[in-house]
Formats: structure tokens, C-alpha cells, sequence
């Protein structure tokens, strides 16, 4: 008997991984990504990305504010994947003193699936 259930168990695991889980195959959803500069108020952000047909994005984000890297031509089809580059100007040294014309640059990868957040908190 505990075989039998241990079977069908087994089988219907099987079924649901075959078929998409129990929610069953997910579409990413269309979106838009914002880039959001958290840094301690005086850290610039610039944010750019290249699209598949060769559309260039960017985008100047003062320190304490949020801007739409996608504006310019609207959401972004679900599962579209880009490397979002963030140049950061400025960079904080040992002693907490600001380097003035240091720069600090990190690519981010994104899929979209719904809008995407990109929180800069520090360099």
C-alpha cells in the first residue's frame, strides 16, 4: 500500500514538472526599468543600455532621485534581456572624504518580467 502511494506521488511530481509546474507555464511580463539613486546625496548616477535593435537608452540620475531608463520608447517586451551599465562620479576614499572625478562602474544584468528596480545605495 505504502508502495502504491509512493507511486502516485512520484507520478503526479512527474506530471506537474513535465507541464510547467501547477501554475503551468509563465509569460514574463512587459516592463519598464527604473534606475533609483539611493547614494548619500551626493553621488550622480549614469545609466545607459544598448536594446537588440541597436537603440541606445541612457539617463542622468541625481543623488536622491528615480528615473525611467525606458522613457524614451516605452515598456520593454517580457523577457527582453539588456546589461544595464551604471557609472556612479565620485568615490568615497578609507577616511568617508569624496574623491572628486573618481568614478565607479558596475554592468548590471536584467530580464524583464515587470518593471525592474535598480537601487544604487553606495560606491
Amino acid at each position: 500500500m505504502r508502495f502504491m502511494g509512493s507511486l502516485a506521488l512520484i507520478a503526479a511530481v512527474w506530471c506537474l514538472e513535465g507541464c510547467g509546474g501547477a501554475g503551468g507555464p509563465t509569460v514574463k511580463e512587459p516592463g519598464r526599468i527604473y534606475i533609483h539613486n539611493m547614494t548619500n546625496g551626493v553621488h550622480p548616477v549614469h545609466a545607459s543600455c544598448m536594446l537588440e535593435d541597436d537603440t541606445y537608452l541612457e539617463v542622468d540620475v541625481p543623488a536622491g532621485e528615480k528615473r525611467d531608463l525606458t522613457e524614451k520608447v516605452g515598456p520593454l517586451p517580457g523577457g527582453t534581456e539588456v546589461t544595464v551599465h551604471i557609472r556612479t562620479m565620485g568615490s568615497a576614499t578609507r577616511a568617508g572624504k569624496l574623491s572628486q572625478g573618481g568614478t565607479c562602474d558596475r554592468d548590471v544584468p536584467v530580464v524583464v518580467d515587470g518593471n525592474v528596480f535598480i537601487r544604487i545605495f553606495g560606491v
